[in-house]
């Protein structure tokens, strides 16, 4: 029987690609000669300046991607979710991603979760925590929270997202002015989110890279 090379799906949103990123990275090393790849839906600028991924990684929208790259290989689409140990909280999304795209159980030489960033995007960070300590203080550390999904959506001035994966207003209020007394609090979102009683963060519109 022959074997095939993999092409593995990462979909859904950018916390999904970041937390697969450790599994990959593992099946990169156990499978050194292998000629496989990752074809992500809107989040592939996450993988930018990984030299393990440089030649690997694909949009979902890319011309001629079936015939050229996903025909001849063996289609791997992980669902953590629906790994036990995740929906059993025994193991992280990372964990479950590995599970699935390492087949094993031993997630001990797993890494952390990473991005590499290029100089322009590092000191574009540095600014901001600068800015953001020069605002509100230098305290033990500095919270970006992102209260308010993808799904999420005004309705006359309340926040509503139907598939229930953002904070309730008044909750991310009431987390984010407890916190705001020993953190930096930078808010993470697009301006029609920004609650006119949150007068404890820094407002950021930045993409995800940023």
């Amino acid at each position: 029987m022959t074997t095939r090379s993999k092409a593995f799906f990462i979909d859904g949103g950018a916390g999904r690609i970041v937390a697969a990123i450790p599994a990959l990275l593992k099946y990169h090393r156990n499978h050194p000669d292998e000629d496989w790849i990752v074809v992500i839906g809107g989040w592939d600028s996450l993988l930018w300046g990984m030299p393990e991924f440089q030649s690997r990684v694909y949009s979902m929208d890319q011309k001629g991607l079936f015939d050229n790259e996903i025909k001849h290989r063996q289609v791997i689409s992980p669902e953590p979710y629906r790994v036990w140990g995740y929906y059993n909280q025994k193991l992280s999304l990372a964990e479950a991603f590995d599970e699935i795209i390492n087949e094993t159980t031993d997630h001990s030489d797993l890494s952390l979760p990473q991005m590499i960033l290029n100089k322009g995007e590092e000191k574009t960070a540095a600014n901001i925590i600068a800015d953001v300590k020069q605002q509100q203080g230098n305290k033990k550390a500095t919270i970006v929270i992102q209260p308010f999904g993808r799904s999420a959506r005004l309705d006359r001035q309340d926040v509503i997202d139907d598939s229930t994966r953002s904070i309730e207003p008044q909750v991310y209020l009431k987390l984010g002015k407890k916190l705001a007394k020993d953190y930096n609090m930078i808010f993470f979102g697009e301006r029609q989110f920004h609650l006119p009683q949150d007068d404890f963060s820094f407002k950021l519109e930045l993409d995800l890279r940023g």
